[in-house]
This record gives structure tokens, sequence and C-alpha cells, in this order.
């Protein structure tokens, strides 16, 4: 299984596989911005080894235009760098645990992060495909990484309502803190959706789907 994840030797982790680690508080405060070896890592299976020359984003659905987009496809379009925090919905689970059972890795308080995004608008590559647009529709993200068994086995995916997909600081984002993705952020393309949990920006994107349902519905 391939794991090109560059342990910072202070980090928290909670499991190698799927990979989820911490920083340690007294790091996570000494920068306002959190450097990319210290942002949490959140792990669903395995990280996916991708060519950022090869790989494509299949963007299609309810679209007037299917694209297949590369890195490069998204790098040139008009760009926009957002701040905002990246958390888990997990953080702080033992406090969870000391009221009611949960399930979950026991993460402490450093799954959160503060970082600069930068990408095209998500907005700005619906235009392009010529997506539907309504309070209905929801956009649909599929990843590249594929789940434990036990969590079923399928590539993740989750989904935004068209108003949050839409929304300017909804980001199809290549660069953290002005670097390109580290591989287990995401690497070479994912989606930053500030102010949801870190569940609702998925990593290495590998499909986008405009449909009348969000992910899981039937």
């Amino acid at each position: 299984m391939f794991n090109p994840f560059r342990k910072h030797p202070e980090l928290i982790v909670h499991g190698a596989y799927p990979l989820n680690a911490e920083p340690p508080l007294p790091k996570l405060r000494d920068s306002y911005l959190t450097p990319q070896d210290l942002l949490y890592v959140r792990s669903h299976g395995d990280i996916p080894r991708l060519d950022g020359a090869a790989h494509r984003v299949n963007v299609g659905g309810r679209v007037a235009r299917k694209l297949f987009l590369s890195l490069a496809d998204v790098r040139v379009m008009p760009s926009r760098t957002v701040r905002a925090v990246m958390q888990c919905a997990g953080n702080r689970r033992p406090d969870l645990r000391a009221v009611k059972p949960v399930k979950g890795d026991p993460w402490a308080a450093g799954a959160i992060g503060c970082a600069d995004w930068t990408g095209a608008p998500l907005a700005a590559v619906l235009e392009v495909a010529g997506a539907e647009a309504g309070d209905g529709l929801h956009v649909a993200f599929t990843g590249a990484d594929v789940c434990q068994p036990s969590d079923g086995g399928a590539q993740c995916g989750v989904s935004l309502p068209m108003s949050k997909a839409l929304h300017p600081d909804t980001l199809m984002n290549y660069a953290m803190n002005g670097e390109p993705l580290a591989s287990e952020h995401g690497f070479p393309l994912r989606i930053v959706s500030p102010g949801w949990a870190g569940v609702r920006s998925p990593k290495w994107l590998s499909a986008i789907s405009v449909q009348d349902r969000p992910t899981g519905a039937h």
C-alpha cells in the first residue's frame, strides 16, 4: 500500500491505516497559519498515488458540457485565495465520550488548522461546464481514495447543496499556504468548503457530478 506521508516527528498518530494524525497543541499554537506538515491528516482508506500531470477530474451529471480537467487546466483559471479553518467533525471526541459512547478515532483538540487555500472557485468550474442551477440540486464529489472494507470499500464521496457549491469561497483547491498540496492533503486537487466540517472538503478529487440528490440518497 502506497503511503507517501512524511510524518512530522511530533504528530500524534491515531492509526497508520487509514492514516489519522494530529499535531500536539503547543505546535499548533506556534503559528496562526498551520504548516502543511502539521495539519491534521484524516483518511478513510488508502492515500492514492496520483500523477499530477496525468490525473483528470471528470465533471458531469446535469451539465451542458462534460469536462475532463487536469491540474494544469485548473491552475490557468482565475484563482482565489481564502484564509479558512479546516476542522474534523470528530475533533475533541474524548470530550464527547465522557458524556456518551461514540465511534471513531480519539481525536484530541488538534484535528483543526488554519491555512491560506488557493484554487479556482468551484462556481467558475461549474459555469464552464454549463451546470444547471437550482435550490434542489447538489454537487457530488468522488475521491480517488478507497474506503476500508468496514466503511463499504467504495471510493469516498460527499456532496454539497448547490448554494454552497456556488459560494465564491468554495474552491477547487491546489495549494495550501502558497505550496502545492502534499499527498496526504489531497494532491493534486481537492475541494475546500470553508465553514463546513472537513469531511465536506474531499481530497484526491476524481469526479464532480451535478445531480438532484445528495450523495448517498436514493
